[in-house]
């Protein structure tokens, strides 16, 4: 009887084992306040001064026309580098300029065919209020945009990888893309039917509340991909970054689509006049 007790007594000990390390390995995975950028260093309000000349010698990799208020350099945090270290429904935070911090829930995380992380975050307090944060081979674009404040921000990664936050006078900007609306010439006729044939995703097999997935291929220019190079933190996240807003408008139209990226490629192209 005594042999029998000491044997249950070993098993009882080897079954609590797996259950205690289950419960050590829980704390790690919530994070609860992540700092998207560093919030210590200093930023330099662009003056009258500061030439076009001036813009271009300091920042060659955006273009000269943006609107830019204020900029500061930017550390990111370690777990915008690894799709593993964010989950839909972290919590994180922005330090912005003159002490303004706003926070964002993670609501989107994409990894594209080119490896491009992709974080989509809504800004808490507002209707629609985004970031979108892209990253490949250690640089970074990305936008955080409050329509409601009229305020827009930009994150570009210069080809050092050194990166840095702008902020950009949204009116300024809006004004330079007016343009006239594109109004079809009365004799313009199309094939409706044929049009409509064409564009109608199809999928036998998707129930009434499946998703419709849309699949993209996208190819570029050696022009645009040199442009994308120096201006946009390389053409891999200049594609990860439209796909992301294409797929945020259809997100906030509700018309339960998936825009799928399952190409990007360079193709040679004279463009020349």
């Amino acid at each position: 009887m005594g042999k029998m007790s000491y044997i249950q007594g070993k098993v009882r000990r080897v079954l609590q084992l797996p259950l205690m390390i289950t419960i050590l390995l829980i704390p790690p995975l919530c994070i609860s306040a992540l700092e998207v950028f560093n919030d210590n260093a200093g930023y330099r309000i662009m003056s009258g001064n500061d030439t076009p000349a001036f813009a271009q010698e300091f920042f060659s990799f955006i273009e000269i026309e943006n609107p830019v208020v204020q900029y500061r350099e930017v550390e990111l945090a370690d777990d915008f580098y690894s799709e593993e270290r964010l989950f839909i429904g972290d919590r994180v935070y922005l330090p912005l300029f003159d002490g303004k911090r706003i926070a964002a829930i993670i609501d989107r995380i994409d990894s594209d065919v080119n490896n491009t992380l992709t974080i989509r975050g809504r800004i808490e307090g507002t209707q629609f209020g985004y970031f979108l944060i892209s990253h490949s081979e250690g640089r970074f674009l990305g936008r955080i945009d409050i329509p409601e404040e009229r305020e827009l921000y930009q994150l570009i990664s210069s080809l050092e990888k050194e990166h840095y936050l702008f902020q950009v006078d949204r009116s300024k900007l809006d004004e330079r893309r007016i343009s006239e609306p594109i109004i079809i010439p009365d004799d313009h006729h199309q094939d409706r039917s044929y049009s409509h044939h064409r564009s109608t995703p199809r999928n036998n097999d998707l129930g009434e509340d499946d998703p419709a997935v849309i699949d993209v291929m996208i190819v570029y220019t050696t022009l645009a991909k040199n442009w994308a190079q120096s201006h946009s933190g390389g053409i891999n996240n200049a594609v990860a970054q439209s796909m992301a807003l294409a797929q945020l408008t259809l997100d906030n139209s509700q018309t339960h689509i998936i825009m799928r990226l399952v190409l990007s490629r360079e193709v040679f192209h004279n463009e020349s006049p």
